[in-house]
């Protein structure tokens, strides 16, 4: 689902399509903040994927701590970070894991890193969550470049994002490594895990 006011023909449009979605029939879906609470169908507001329907499984077989941590009356907590639309389209961003925790609030790295790609000096980029004394955890991006780009160059880049509502200013990385190579799982994915050794311990 394309919202309205984005370009059809845009990146953003693809980005859209990939990830908006409506549940099926008999499929509860909300998004609640980190208190539990629901959160607002502005198409901007984050939050936490909750899902209920009659076939949801009742938990996890044999692991009550983990059925405890994910279900809750009925809900299950699906562990993804998305924000609904006023006509209802969900958008998912990330998945809580992958996300940067900064000040109590959520920043989904999918999203940056789908932006940050449609630079042209951009080949590969992962954002990771990197310990900070003040605000818990802040974004950094990790780039392979193709070209000659420099971190004041990626952060400009940024801006329209941040004056047309599509991001928030302190989503923008606070630190930007530029590398050779990024390291890749068996199955062709960003190593995440690796990144976080290398750079954040």
């Amino acid at each position: 689902m394309i919202p309205e006011d984005v370009d059809p023909d845009s990146p953003e449009a693809l980005e859209c399509l990939r990830t908006g979605m409506r549940p099926f029939p008999m499929v509860e879906v909300e998004i609640r903040d980190k208190q539990g609470n629901l959160v607002p169908h502005d198409g901007q507001t984050l939050g936490t994927v909750w899902v209920r329907s009659p076939w949801l499984p009742e938990g996890y077989y044999k692991e009550p701590e983990l059925t405890a941590e994910v279900y809750t009356d009925g809900w299950f907590r699906s562990g993804d970070l998305g924000v609904f639309y006023p006509n209802g389209g969900l958008y998912v961003a990330d998945r809580e894991r992958d996300a940067v925790k900064s000040g109590g609030e959520w920043i989904p790295t999918g999203m940056l890193e789908a932006l940050l790609s449609e630079h042209p000096a951009v080949g590969i980029v992962a954002v990771i969550a990197r310990p900070d004394e003040r605000w818990g955890e802040r974004p950094m991006a990790v780039v392979k470049p193709t070209g000659d780009v420099t971190a004041d160059d990626l952060r400009q880049f940024l801006q329209p994002k941040v004056a047309d509502g599509t991001i928030a200013s302190y989503w923008i990385p606070d630190t930007f490594e530029f590398v050779d190579d990024i390291p890749l799982t068996s199955a062709g994915k960003i190593n995440k895990v690796a990144l976080r050794e290398q750079f954040t311990k």
